[in-house]
C-alpha cells in the first residue's frame, strides 16, 4: 500500500511490565524510552507519544531527544 501523504502515529508502552503485588510496574527509564522512540521517529513516524507506563518525564525526554 502507498503511504505517501499519510501521517504515521506511534504510542509505545514504557517496556514490558513486571507484576509486583498485583500491579504493573514499568522499568524503562525516560532516557531509554526516548532513545527507542527516537529511532521510530527517524524511520518516518511523525506523531509520537507514550502509552502504558509513560509519564510526563518520558515525554519530556522524548521531546529533548527528538529536538537535539
Amino acid at each position: 500500500a502507498d503511504a505517501e501523504g499519510l501521517f504515521l502515529l506511534a504510542e509505545p508502552n514504557a517496556g514490558r511490565p513486571d507484576l509486583e503485588d498485583g500491579q504493573a510496574v514499568y522499568r524503562l527509564s525516560p532516557e531509554d524510552f526516548a532513545a527507542a522512540v527516537a529511532r521510530i521517529h527517524q524511520a518516518g513516524v511523525r506523531i509520537v507519544g507514550g502509552c502504558c507506563g509513560t509519564g510526563p518525564e518520558h515525554i519530556a525526554a522524548l521531546s529533548r531527544t527528538i529536538r537535539s
